[in-house]
């Protein structure tokens, strides 16, 4: 479960953005909203909050630190000049409208939500008639969503050095067994459900590329 505080004296924004947005996310959980600074540390402090979403029109050092202890933050800003996103920060223009916003912090938390990312990975995947009691489905869909979580760096590209070995030490097994698992499960694709997939020769690679692309 992510935990969510909100700092912004806007309380309209803050509804529009609860009802449009954090309510389609089982995996969310506001615990929290600050009208002052000194609020956002206690807020911290007391409910260990992952995210913080914070619109003010300018930022203090004093209140850098206290963004500094969230993993995650959605930054409102009047100028956005030299403000770049990166995988845990996304800043928004203050101007914008409400349907830019909404699509904006869907598209940013729903990498975050991994129990959502691990329903539509299982969703896309039934159309492939894969055998679903193979260890190496179980590997696979972990592949998919480890590749998907970090598709920026295009890890799929080499599975053998950038995704195996992860999978492999998230569930204590050696990179050798994931491979010939996932290729296994990858070879009992037999019928596909789905006549708009179209992949000639399925390959664990193709597969999880594949995926990753639909997910997206």
């Amino acid at each position: 479960m992510l935990k969510i505080i909100f700092y912004n004296p806007d309380l309209k924004q803050v509804k529009n953005i609860c009802n449009n947005i954090i309510n389609q996310f089982e995996n969310l959980q506001i615990v929290g909203i600050a009208t002052m600074e000194s609020e956002i540390n206690s807020l911290h402090k007391n409910t260990n909050a992952d995210i913080i979403i914070y619109n003010y029109d300018s930022v203090n050092n004093r209140v850098l630190k206290y963004l500094e202890k969230f993993k995650i933050k959605i930054i409102f800003y009047n100028n956005l000049k030299n403000l770049k996103n990166n995988n845990c920060t996304l800043y928004l223009s203050q101007k914008s409208k409400i349907n830019s916003i909404q699509e904006s912090i869907k598209a940013f938390i729903i990498k975050f939500d991994e129990q959502f990312i691990y329903q539509k990975v299982f969703e896309v995947l039934k159309k492939y008639n894969l055998n679903f009691k193979l260890n190496g489905t179980f590997y696979l869909i972990n592949c998919i969503v480890y590749s998907y979580l970090n598709k920026d760096k295009y890890v799929s590209d080499n599975l053998e050095k950038n995704v195996y070995p992860q999978i492999a030490k998230q569930f204590n097994t050696t990179i050798s067994t994931v491979k010939w698992a996932v290729i296994r499960a990858t070879n009992s694709i037999k019928d596909i459900l789905d006549p708009e997939i179209a992949i000639d020769k399925i390959t664990p690679k193709s597969l999880i590329n594949e995926i990753v692309n639909k997910i997206s």
